[in-house]
């Protein structure tokens, strides 16, 4: 955790200290960790080479810094390049695709366009692959069937439904640059020209912001998380209804079960939560934020329920 401090060009020397102190005072109080003010190099060095900012540190760095003068923006780039990478992408380039979509376009003469990054594995020109989850729910494979058969080792058929996806295929592939690429890896961006396949006929604005390309269907209606109230006003308890962001997902969710009757500000349980209006793709391990309200809160996946 860090926190830029902003606007100290404007700021009378009073309130600047003012602030400060309210924040020193705010995180020891509320979560017993010690704020030190980054102003200079020397500083910054200093951070790094003692290892203060560690998984578990009780330090938040504070970083003063003008926008209109350019005053410390140098110190706050170069802290971010000296963090230490959360995803090894090397790893995750023979992993399966996993593609999150940002932006869609449509371009005349090319057709459907998506932007986005690449959490893992590789997509080729011409590769097979699936968009969603979809908002409607259920699966649009190029036929009215939805029911999808693989053969098994004893040469008869395994029938598989595959729920809420669009079957495509890439088209062409865009960098950051512009440039006609045959590949996209993990930890790069970029665009896709995608095609639906068979008959199915997929316009720019039934894809939203937060569905995947992926080599493996999976979508989530209900999951496990650890949570931490942060602020609330009211109590919470079974039934409740935040608004949980997650990546590119913003949708209400309810509290199925809890650990705990009741929650209140700073508590921490694990809940049980089920998507109210579809499903989205989840993965174990990722971070959300709630809000309703006053309440602010924070949670990590634990596991997954399709």
């Amino acid at each position: 955790m860090f926190v830029i401090y902003t606007k100290i060009d404007s700021s009378p020397k009073n309130i600047y200290d003012m602030n400060l102190e309210y924040l020193k005072s705010y995180y020891l109080k509320k979560m017993n960790l010690e704020v030190i003010v980054i102003s200079n190099e020397t500083e910054l060095c200093e951070l790094h080479t003692s290892k203060k900012l560690t998984k578990g540190s009780n330090f938040v760095p504070v970083f003063p810094v003008s926008n209109v003068s350019g005053v410390g923006i140098d110190i706050v780039h170069k802290f971010l390049n000296g963090l230490e990478k959360y995803n090894n992408y090397k790893e995750l380039e023979n992993k399966d695709v996993n593609f999150l979509i940002c932006r869609t376009y449509h371009v005349q003469g090319i057709g459907l366009v998506v932007s986005g990054i690449m959490k893992s594995g590789t997509i080729k020109k011409g590769d097979t692959l699936y968009l969603g989850p979809n908002a409607n729910g259920f699966q649009r494979d190029g036929n009215s069937n939805t029911i999808i058969s693989t053969p098994n080792d004893y040469g008869t058929s395994n029938y598989t439904p595959i729920n809420n996806f669009y079957k495509i295929t890439v088209k062409g592939i865009h960098n950051n640059f512009q440039e006609n690429i045959d590949y996209l890896k993990a930890g790069y961006s970029g665009c896709f020209n995608i095609k639906p396949i068979g008959r199915t006929i997929l316009k720019r604005n039934m894809i939203r912001q937060g569905m995947r390309i992926l080599s493996d269907v999976k979508s989530v209606y209900q999951f496990d998380a650890k949570i931490k109230i942060y602020n609330s006003s009211s109590t919470i308890t079974k039934k409740y209804q935040p608004v949980l962001h997650c990546g590119g997902i913003s949708q209400a969710v309810q509290i199925v079960k809890m650990d705990k009757e009741y929650l209140r500000s700073f508590d921490e349980a694990i809940v049980t939560f089920k998507f109210i209006y579809r499903p989205e793709y989840l993965e174990t391990g990722n971070i959300f934020i709630m809000r309703e309200g006053n309440l602010k809160a924070l949670g990590k996946v634990l596991k997954v329920d399709c």
